[in-house]
């Protein structure tokens, strides 16, 4: 049973923006995962720019250490 945790910035969805993005993500899960939807759960959390940085360190930066991807770093790689 897959689960994703989304945390970002403020973005404001409306109601279709959101569901557009719902069924494009779980759309991509099923494929690349096999799993059904009624097997998928979203965690969506928007994140005010000032607290971002304390997010940051206490829950991404330390699991990029365990392996986790760092589309970040990724990117720059890619772009190189």
């Amino acid at each position: 049973m897959p689960h994703i945790n989304i945390k970002c910035y403020p973005e404001q969805l409306t109601e279709q923006k959101q569901k557009i993005f719902v069924r494009e993500l779980t759309a991509l899960i099923e494929k690349h995962l096999k799993a059904k939807d009624s097997d998928l759960s979203v965690a969506y959390q928007e994140i005010a720019l000032e607290n971002w940085q304390g997010l940051y360190d206490r829950e991404i930066g330390p699991k990029l250490d365990w392996g986790h991807l760092d589309f970040a770093h990724l990117k720059k790689r890619l772009e190189n």
